[in-house]
């Protein structure tokens, strides 16, 4: 039997250990939460490959629970840019016939460990490995507490304690933009204030100085599937809200609270935008860096053995993308083939993780590159007469795709 320890239950530590779960593995996930409600972030995007994945490897009434607890198809129609004054610039319409779900990170964190039981251990803060020739890895808690591996799995976030140990560095570095993120209640008033675009897709703000906001409506009371049907597995349903994001590289006074630092950087903006502001709770903004893997380096300098990584802890990418809980739920996937294979004795633990590294680089490093691209743009409109320009393009550029698209 093939004994696997998940450092992190994160959204690709808790699908990694529900798959090896069921293909009849021994594992055991160590979180250091106290609660899995107790994580930050908002609303996520799961892709097409994602939820594939989830639709192979969860039970279909746990995947049915999962689409009654996210915002329905019309929520992502289309994704639209506007500028600062929420002039719509450039509209680009989404394939209505791909698979997506939007969903809470709370939710969709507390669903994945649905009847885990005892496999995922909270309140265990892991602190480094260790290991001998021939010997299980051991992993070692802050409580002074350790157990053994056959294989050890960091799934423990952008600054992994797991890589940080393999590599013997970190495996993220900060960037120079960092973000400020909060959420106004979707109430009659907000949802009036709006452009009606923003209930049928997210949209990104462009602003001057290089800021900008993401914006994205989130109200799982649109689900595709009536939560009274799920009676199995109960759906857990978010109020909706307006999601807003701010990236920015312009600095604030370190003494600011973050809903300071939000509203002197959007002085000057729409009235839409700070309405949004008004309407949300300043506990609920955060602040925070942007941390991200270099997509031109080695994701895993270091031998193939015993222990290896997913997710952010390996590759790390800021949130502009919106591929990184997807992109950890395909490492989940991946790693459970290659293990299954070394448990079923077709392969080895050492060469199952060397393969799973191998594979997982490829589309890892193009989803990092991907998401560093928004922080690019921004860069290049900055300059004020570069962002005077494309205020005057992307319009007629939106006219003229929309026509290319009416042709086909």
């Amino acid at each position: 039997m093939v004994r696997v320890v998940v450092i992190g239950a994160g959204i690709g530590g808790l699908v990694l250990a529900r798959a090896l779960r069921d293909a009849g593995l021994d594992v055991r996930v160590h979180e250091r939460d106290t609660d899995l409600a107790h994580t930050g972030g908002y609303r996520l995007h799961l892709d097409t490959r994602a939820c594939a994945v989830l639709r192979r490897r969860l039970p279909p009434a746990l995947y049915q629970a999962l689409v009654a607890s996210s915002a329905g198809p019309g929520a992502f129609r289309q994704f639209s840019v506007f500028d600062h004054t929420m002039r719509q610039l450039l509209t680009l319409p989404q394939d209505p016939t791909d698979e997506h779900l939007l969903i809470g990170r709370i939710p969709l964190r507390q669903l994945l460990a649905h009847d885990l039981g005892d496999i995922v251990r909270l309140d265990s803060r892991f602190v480094a490995h260790s290991s001998v020739p021939g010997q299980p890895v051991t992993a070692h808690f802050a409580d002074g507490r350790t157990e053994p591996a056959d294989v050890l799995v960091g799934a423990d976030g952008a600054r992994s304690q797991v890589v940080a140990g393999l590599a013997g560095r970190p495996g993220a570095r900060t960037l120079l933009a960092r973000g400020i993120a909060g959420r106004s209640p979707l109430t009659d008033a907000i949802r009036s204030a709006l452009p009606q675009v923003l209930l049928s897709g997210p949209a990104f703000v462009a602003g001057p100085r290089g800021t900008a906001v993401f914006l994205s409506a989130h109200d799982p009371r649109t689900s595709a599937i009536a939560p009274d049907v799920c009676r199995d597995v109960a759906p857990i349903l978010e109020p909706g809200y307006v999601l807003w994001g701010i990236t920015t590289t312009v600095d604030t006074p370190r003494h600011w609270s973050a809903m300071d630092s939000a509203r002197a950087l959007l002085s000057g903006w729409s009235g839409e935008m700070r309405s949004l502001l008004d309407a949300t709770d300043p506990a609920d903004v955060t602040e925070f860096p942007y941390l991200a893997a270099d997509p031109g380096s080695d994701l895993t300098p270091w031998p193939a053995g015993r222990v290896t990584a997913l997710g952010d802890a390996v590759h790390a990418m800021p949130p502009t993308g919106g591929q990184g809980a997807a992109t950890a739920i395909l490492d989940a996937d991946l790693l459970t083939k290659r293990l299954t294979e070394a448990y079923r004795g077709d392969s080895t633990p050492a060469l199952a993780i060397h393969d799973f590294q191998r594979e997982m680089s490829g589309y890892a490093t193009a989803a990092i590159r991907e998401s560093l691209q928004p922080l690019r743009w921004q860069r290049m409109l900055a300059p004020s007469p570069v962002f005077a320009v494309a205020r005057r393009v992307l319009p007629v550029l939106s006219r003229v795709t929309g026509r290319l698209a009416g042709n086909r």
